[in-house]
């Protein structure tokens, strides 16, 4: 879970106790992001107003396709 952002060697010499708010606190900015990360993507979709995920409206494509056949 910390790989990369504290060695296990340094870990390994902390408490227990410690070690274990550590994670809490590591979890918690994991938890934080991801819910950032789903409010902004849930805002994109509800921006497009019914556009798939690269901004085209699928009702306007359709009436144009009818239209040119």
């Amino acid at each position: 879970m910390f790989k990369g952002i504290i060695p296990f060697e340094m870990l390994a010499k902390f408490p227990l106790r410690f070690v274990h708010v550590l994670r809490d606190l590591r979890l918690k900015q994991k938890e934080e992001r991801n819910k950032q990360m789903s409010e902004r993507n849930n805002s994109l979709t509800q921006n497009n107003n019914g556009s798939n995920s690269i901004g085209f409206n699928p009702a306007a494509i359709e009436e144009f396709i009818e239209s040119i056949t």
